[in-house]
């Protein structure tokens, strides 16, 4: 992407869709990244 070299990285684990009235996950921290 213009140029640049990434990886994805998923910092947000969540168990169901961010549409529902209640979302359940973790979000991860420095260290577990």
């Amino acid at each position: 992407l213009l140029g640049f070299e990434v990886d994805a990285i998923n910092s947000v684990q969540f168990s169901n869709h961010t549409g529902y009235k209640v979302t359940e996950g973790e979000i991860l921290n420095d260290q577990h990244l």
